[in-house]
């Protein structure tokens, strides 16, 4: 993937993070297979997601 379609492609996933209520993590070593690559990133996202506990459900498909 040029640098072009690479840079579209994260500004895409970023946005969609956004919408959602998300998080846009880059594992800057890794391509498609983070868990083997990286499982740090996934651990350590895993973990911020329980210490901050339960949040508002963000519906992006509804108008609420």
């Amino acid at each position: 993937m040029n640098q072009a379609m690479r840079a579209a492609a994260t500004a895409s996933h970023a946005h969609r993070a956004a919408v959602t209520g998300g998080r846009h993590v880059i594992a800057e070593r890794s391509g498609h297979y983070v868990p083997v690559t990286e499982p740090e990133v996934i651990a350590e996202e895993i973990l911020r997601l329980l210490e901050a506990g339960p949040g508002p459900v963000r519906k992006p498909w509804s108008n609420g």
